[in-house]
């Protein structure tokens, strides 16, 4: 098949370890320990490591134009990318270990509130609670089969012994409160998406709209509208998976969650000089949403130590141009979100 547009062939040799630390060196980045430095390589790939050394490079025009390739900024060292590295995988562990809590807040309050009002847990397989009158079909058969599948207890038992009056196409599902047992962080985010505010079976919005959703948003997850929990929960499940999958965290541009600005009491800061648009698609801005929903679900989130602890264990992510591109303000500790 003939390849059409502005490609070319893919021809970057394979470096050995010792001929990318020369490489480095070449373009001006510090090496104290070239032994230490080929080890690491060896066991995590130059090509991951690679996006805590891009900081460091210098992109200016200039000094493209003097180089002809790409350098290093004066004082760039592999010893301070290693440290940004560190510092990235503490940030992990440290989010990772508090997203199930909320993960399983988010299906047990949806849950709750839909069967309240649905007065039983098919709400799921009722195609008038979703946009254009419409189940996900794409998601319903993924969980389907996941339940199917199953070699839980608990599945087993439903399949042998159940069947549901609510839904002909999917009669073998049980209510939510089984299903989402089998749910994926993934799978809910969907969920949250596909539920239609005005749907007929929620009572009418009371003036000034409120829905039944803006409800729970507001007293069960701290956010002022139903649509700003779903960008939360997009960017919780982004955020998951990167941390799932042992990615670049740090300094990684995500879905900016909205309705932030009133839930903090430090500005978040600009997008560079000169601009008056608050820096909102990033990790630390991820870091307050959860904030918010882990406060008002009465969970002890430990981020704010969580945070100073890292930050303290690898001075490298305190610099100002790190915090930058994470999202912190200067003085976020003192911010009354933390307290």
């Amino acid at each position: 098949m003939a390849i059409t547009g502005p490609f070319r062939s893919y021809d970057k040799p394979a470096f050995s370890t010792p001929d990318l630390i020369a490489k480095l060196q070449g373009q001006g980045l510090g090496i104290s320990d070239p032994g230490y430095a080929g080890g690491i390589l060896d066991r995590i790939s130059y090509f991951r490591f690679r996006g805590y050394l891009h900081p460091y490079l210098d992109l200016s025009h200039a000094a493209r134009l003097r180089q002809g390739r790409k350098t290093f900024k004066a004082g760039a060292t592999f010893e301070r990318a290693l440290e940004m590295y560190r510092f990235d995988e503490g940030l992990r562990r440290l989010i990772f270990g508090l997203l199930p809590e909320v993960e399983v807040a988010l299906r047990s309050v949806l849950d709750a509130t839909l069967c309240q009002i649905a007065g039983h847990g098919f709400w799921h397989l009722q195609p008038e609670w979703f946009k254009t009158n419409q189940h996900p079909k794409r998601l319903l058969h993924s969980l389907s089969a996941s339940f199917c599948e199953s070699g839980e207890a608990y599945a087993k038992h439903y399949q042998a012994t159940y069947f549901n009056e609510h839904a002909g196409p999917y009669k073998h599902l049980p209510p939510f409160w089984v299903l989402c047992e089998l749910t994926t962080l993934g799978q809910l985010k969907e969920i949250f998406e596909s539920l239609w505010e005005g749907a007929p079976p929620f009572p009418p919005a009371k003036l000034p709209k409120s829905t039944v959703l803006d409800k729970m948003a507001q007293r069960r997850f701290g956010a002022d509208h139903y649509r700003d929990l779903v960008r939360w929960v997009h960017v919780l499940r982004d955020i998951r998976n990167v941390c799932a999958h042992h990615g670049r965290l740090w300094n990684r541009n995500v879905i900016a969650p909205p309705g932030l600005a009133k839930k903090v009491s430090t500005p978040f800061p600009v997008l560079h000089t000169g601009s008056n648009i608050p820096k909102m698609n990033t990790v630390y801005a991820a870091l307050i949403a959860l904030r918010v929903m882990s406060r008002r679900l009465g969970i002890t989130d430990g981020i704010k130590s969580g945070l100073l602890a890292l930050l303290s264990s690898f001075p490298e992510a305190n610099q100002p141009s790190q915090k930058h591109a994470m999202g912190m303000p200067t003085d976020w500790d003192r911010d009354t979100v933390w307290g």
